[in-house]
């Protein structure tokens, strides 16, 4: 219930944030070929947000960005860290603007999942990240949407993983993206011989398509009949994303004066995500009653959302938590919490290693593979040639003119830990406060 509630205000949130003509800009990533049915879109990341484990270091750490769609178009940032805190330290949350990016900053990505986010360090002992979130925006400077990926856990560098390098393809998150794949409306009593439409629109922001539905022959929507329609049933419908936080809004609008009753509608959606997922959206029985010769519309309410068998969406795919009302209100960023993987111990302490099989193991073991995005992650993580890109720290006089970093006063004690959040900054700001 808390979950649905803070869901729900930052949804609100998301909507009054954008401006009316703010969405995801897609496109086909490819003309031909198995994928041109695949969408895409281009975006430029702006913010870093790391949140730590328990074992920090102090020793060059730094992020490569790699698109999902051509692997060959990465770059990777220098060092991240500042001239006056302590970064990358156990238990802290780490916000890096674009000033830190170096190559990366207003680099455009064409992305159709997400990023590929490599994790490298210098350290000699274990490194554990709980999340990386990175946020971006649209090239067009006009449109005012922004996008979010989540990326799991990272535990980099110690005797399990001696190279000091982690990849994952990271997912959109809280929201996720939802193309429609099918429905099944079972007709009622009342039938009608009109037109009818379907509308389905994000619950985030202002992206919503209608459709006639209709088959090339036969009789649609005759009392007690079973209407199936598949996504080439669905138009332009069915070549659309939608960003959805919960489920997407779903409507059904008719011509003529006559009555419609359905008793249940089911609609199944292909999430896109680095895990294929199906969400199925179930509602319940309605009457589409027109009381004049217009058209009449009907939102549906009190529609139920699950997981199709097969599928990883759900408490088997568990995302990061979402933040908390306050942190919204505030304009906090912390708050995605810890992905489990698979337990592992190391020094004594207790981490999550992502191994992406479900198998306990305590190392990792890289196999190749015929996707060309794994085939990726296994090069940055196995390639003893590939190296990040670090640079020489600027001597004092150019780093107290040219950057430092602010600590914000967002400290929160428990009886166990200490939890800090590090917004990066410049100018003389950071270093008189």
């Amino acid at each position: 219930m808390l979950q649905t509630t803070i869901a729900s205000v930052l949804g609100a949130l998301l909507v009054l944030s954008s401006s009316s003509n703010a969405k995801t800009n897609f496109k086909k990533c490819s003309t031909f070929g198995k994928s041109s049915d695949d969408l895409c879109f281009d975006t430029i990341f702006d913010e870093f947000i790391v949140k730590m484990g328990v074992n920090g270091t102090d020793k060059d750490t730094s992020l490569t960005i790699c698109s999902d769609v051509d692997k060959n178009d990465c770059c990777t940032t220098p060092a991240l860290k500042s001239l006056l805190s302590d970064d990358w330290s156990s238990k802290d949350t780490e916000v890096w603007g674009t000033r830190y990016f170096g190559k990366c900053k207003n680099k455009k990505f064409s992305l159709q999942k997400g990023p590929i986010v490599t994790l490298s360090t210098e350290s000699k002992t274990l490194l554990t990240v709980e999340s990386i979130t990175l946020t971006s925006k649209s090239p067009d400077k006009k449109n005012k949407e922004t996008e979010r990926f989540v990326c799991p856990s990272f535990a980099v560098a110690g005797k399990n993983n001696p190279t000091g390098k982690q990849t994952h393809h990271c997912g959109p998150g809280p929201h996720r993206f939802a193309r429609v794949v099918k429905t099944e409306i079972k007709v009622g009593a009342v039938g009608t011989s009109k037109d009818v439409y379907i509308e389905i629109g994000s619950d985030t922001n202002k992206e919503v398509c209608e459709n006639k539905m209709r088959h090339l022959l036969g009789s649609e929507w005759k009392k007690n009949s079973v209407e199936k329609f598949d996504q080439s049933d669905f138009g332009d419908c069915g070549k659309t994303l939608f960003k959805v936080l919960e489920q997407p809004k779903i409507a059904f609008r008719k011509d003529g004066k006559d009555a419609l009753s359905i008793n249940s509608v089911t609609m199944e959606f292909d999430i896109v995500d680095p895990k294929p997922q199906r969400l199925v959206v179930t509602c319940p029985k309605f009457d589409l009653v027109c009381p004049g010769s217009g058209p009449c519309r009907k939102e549906l309410v009190g529609c139920k959302t699950t997981n199709a068998a097969g599928s990883s969406f759900g408490l088997s795919t568990p995302r990061p938590s979402r933040p908390s009302f306050a942190d919204v209100a505030s304009g906090n960023k912390k708050g995605a919490s810890r992905v489990q993987g698979n337990k592992q111990t190391a020094g004594g302490q207790s981490f999550f290693v992502d191994l992406g099989d479900n198998k306990s193991k305590t190392t990792t073991t890289f196999r190749p593979s015929g996707s060309k995005v794994q085939d990726l992650i296994n090069k940055f993580e196995n390639d003893p040639n590939f190296t990040t890109s670090t640079t020489k720290k600027p001597g004092l006089l150019k780093r107290l003119l040219g950057g430092g970093s602010k600590t914000t006063a967002t400290t929160t004690t428990t009886t166990t830990t200490t939890t800090t959040t590090t917004k990066k900054s410049s100018g003389f700001g950071s270093i008189f406060g």
